[in-house]
């Protein structure tokens, strides 16, 4: 497990995320709704360079990924982890992407790139759902092993839950001081497997 405590970030890594199965990784219908809107309550963005080589960083999160079908944000992957999340928990695509998309617009429609919206007519509901529909459809096509990116999200609200960290669908406000009470039991734990 690593934690980054600067008041700012921080980045957990699930002991056994790596090896969740499928089955192991689906969540109740209740829990996979929250699941799905902390995956969604915000999104890491990181610098422009050359290389793709800046880490991504939220309000609560900073994550080193060298996955190259991320590219300015982690939003394509957050929108499809939730959906999956939401489908394996039993809900229809179209119920998983109604609750998505209610969660996700205030992300939605700020990209640089491509061309600027004419006036400022906002894009209804169904448009909405359309346009997190494609970028779901987008992320899988780029993604080979996508089950691999809904088990780790997975384990890591999972975990979160488990150590305080997260309340519901949201951070606990004192995720810092939890984090590192979590950090300091795993060195614990480790230092008696090893007999130190």
């Amino acid at each position: 497990m690593r934690t980054t405590l600067s008041g700012r970030s921080w980045y957990i890594k699930h002991l056994g995320e790596e090896n969740m199965s499928h089955s192991e990784s689906m969540l109740a219908r209740k829990d996979a709704e929250d699941c799905a809107r902390w995956v969604l309550s915000e999104i890491a963005t990181r610098a422009s360079s050359k290389h793709q080589k800046a880490p991504f960083v939220a309000t609560h999160l900073a994550r080193q990924t060298f996955a190259k079908y991320l590219r300015g944000s982690d939003l394509s992957e957050r929108l499809y982890v939730s959906v999956e999340v939401l489908k394996r928990a039993g809900c229809t695509r179209k119920e998983a992407l109604v609750i998505v998309t209610e969660k996700a617009q205030k992300f939605l429609g700020k990209s640089k790139r491509g061309r600027p919206r004419l006036g400022a007519t906002k894009p209804d509901f169904m448009s909405t759902m359309a346009s997190v529909q494609s970028m779901v459809n987008a992320f899988a096509r780029r993604k080979k092993y996508t089950e691999g990116a809904v088990d780790r999200w997975v384990g890591q609200f999972v975990w979160g839950r488990t150590v305080g960290v997260i309340r519901g669908a949201e951070f606990d406000p004192e995720f810092g001081r939890k984090m590192h009470e979590a950090q300091l039991e795993a060195t614990r734990q480790l230092r008696r497997l090893r007999g130190f």
